[in-house]
């Protein structure tokens, strides 16, 4: 992940491949109201539905999937 913004509900995702859907990608994203992005910052990595239909395209059971990326010395 490369930013979060908790108080606005809105994070920056460097994301991977969504098969049948598109390719990886950084792109903005809103979350769902209910997230807590509170725990979690830039640099981490997480797993998230993406979230489309009737409403704007957002990210809901947002999780931390694993130890922040470092980089190499």
């Amino acid at each position: 992940m490369k930013s979060v913004d908790a108080k606005n509900h809105k994070l920056i995702v460097d994301g991977k491949d969504i098969p049948g859907f598109m390719g990886a990608m950084t792109m903005p994203y809103n979350s769902g109201k209910d997230e807590d992005l509170t725990k979690i910052s830039a640099g981490d990595q997480i797993q998230a539905d993406v979230v489309v239909g009737d409403g704007p395209t957002h990210l809901e059971s947002i999780k931390l999937a694993g130890q922040p990326k470092t980089k190499s010395k």
